[in-house]
């Protein structure tokens, strides 16, 4: 019987005013955290940071600048205070009124609103998804050459779940790349049409986007771009069955992280290296990894990447039969996930606790946890962990012997994996459905 998978796996300047000294990097940092707390994937918080951390820390640091509007001085430093406080509601106002300024001047005025607008879009980001997507779109329309307000429009329509909006974003980052022979801004291209691609499952086509971006980036001669494009390819590679290249992906980014001291960067390619042990039956080796980055983890107060290696090592040690454990780590990662709020997190616990309940023979507890799985994946549309958690109530279903609820939970997992384009999952779960049928 098969165990459908529930696992987690992208400058300091003061403003001094006469009792204020403000450090827009620090501050933008505070902003960004809380955010960040909510993603899930390390790459996409990777990614997200730095680009958020760029895009605030411009953003603040213009605050004073807007000194055309009334009552200036006053209101700058109301803003500044405020956005100590987390509370950026009058930096934003203020950058809506040099928008409607600069807009109403006419042409020789956009690039000035549309810096504004790029401004208020960062600030609205953390928030407010549709008033920062509005002041995107008006950046981009206002200066449509500035691939800034592009990067943030992709990024925000991937948040919204429109990948395909989000890929003809990234397409027109590229044309400007081209044009402008930025290559910087190809490789980053390039880099989110890989992560458009990996997420539709299109893993070849994400495989060519990595692969142009690693030409570029060793060409230029980024270390941090190969690391993170090289941790980039060896996910498609494990997601592909790859294994032996995922391996060989990963430790290659372990080693430009290790050169270049990024703990983080470790951290995350030790819990990658971990899952593609699991899946090759080294649990040992499974363990150790997920171990050191428990300890980088710690060490750096990185809640969410502890809850992905608690539920990684609950996992390993569900599938060595140490079932107490697996609900310990389950458990201790699903009390991290309901501090942050991390909701895919808690889904993704709640599976495998049904899995772990499961395999010790208790069977209303599995599907209890199964339920509350699916109750998160249905309110965040997460349509794999449906499938997943579909079929292991099919699994529960057909061990009490509910041969036709079983049925009906297979079909269900079936019709999302084939959503999907998953054809691994599809055989089983297609295989599940003749044995049951045939009985």
């Amino acid at each position: 019987m098969t165990d459908f998978d529930q696992r987690n796996q992208k400058v300091d300047t003061q403003y001094n005013a006469e009792t204020i000294i403000f450090n827009a990097d620090e501050s933008a940092k505070e902003l960004v955290e809380d955010y960040k707390k909510q993603l899930n994937s390390a790459e996409e918080r990777e990614t997200f940071y730095q680009d958020q951390i760029k895009a605030l820390t411009e953003a603040i640091t213009a605050i004073p600048k807007q000194t055309q509007i009334p009552n200036a001085k006053v209101r700058i430093e109301e803003a500044l205070k405020a956005i100590g406080n987390k509370d950026t509601a009058e930096a934003e106002a203020i950058f809506q009124e040099v928008i409607d300024q600069k807009s109403a001047q006419g042409l020789s005025a956009n690039r000035e609103a549309a810096e504004a607008a790029r401004h208020l879009g960062a600030l609205a980001f953390l928030h407010d998804t549709k008033k920062a997507l509005k002041a995107y779109e008006q950046a981009v329309a206002l200066d449509p050459e500035n691939p800034d307000g592009w990067n943030e429009l992709g990024h925000l329509r991937g948040r919204l779940g429109d990948l395909s909006g989000s890929e003809a974003v990234y397409q027109k980052i590229l044309v400007i790349g081209l044009s402008t022979n930025d290559r910087g801004w190809e490789s980053v291209a390039y880099g989110n049409l890989g992560n458009v691609y990996q997420t539709l499952g299109e893993l070849d086509r994400a495989v060519e986007m990595y692969e142009k971006a690693l030409e570029i980036h060793t060409a230029l001669g980024h270390q941090e771009g190969l690391a993170n494009n090289y941790g980039n390819l060896g996910i498609v590679y494990q997601t592909h069955g790859e294994l032996d290249r995922a391996v060989e992906m990963f430790e290659k980014a372990l080693e430009i992280h290790t050169a270049l001291g990024r703990q983080a960067g470790l951290a995350n390619n030790y819990t990658n290296l971990g899952v593609v042990y699991q899946k090759r039956g080294e649990l040992d080796r499974a363990v150790e990894m997920h171990e050191k980055a428990l300890e980088i983890d710690t060490v750096l107060g990185r809640q969410e990447g502890l809850a992905n290696n608690y539920t990684n090592l609950g996992i390993v040690y569900q599938k060595r039969g140490e079932l107490d454990r697996a609900v310990e780590m389950h458990e201790k990662a699903l009390e991290i996930d309901t501090v942050l709020g991390r909701q895919e997190g808690l889904a993704n616990n709640y599976g495998n606790l049904g899995i772990v309940y499961q395999t010790h023979g208790e069977l209303d507890r599995a599907g209890e946890m199964y339920e509350k799985a699916l109750e998160i994946h249905t309110v965040l549309g997460r349509q794999a962990g449906l499938a997943n958690n579909y079929g292991n109530l099919g699994n529960v279903y057909q061990i009490r012997g509910e041969l036709d609820r079983a049925v009906e939970m297979y079909e269900k997992s079936l019709g999302l994996f084939r959503q999907l384009g998953n054809p691994q999952m599809i055989e089983k779960v297609q295989g599940l459905l003749d044995q049951l049928k045939g009985e």
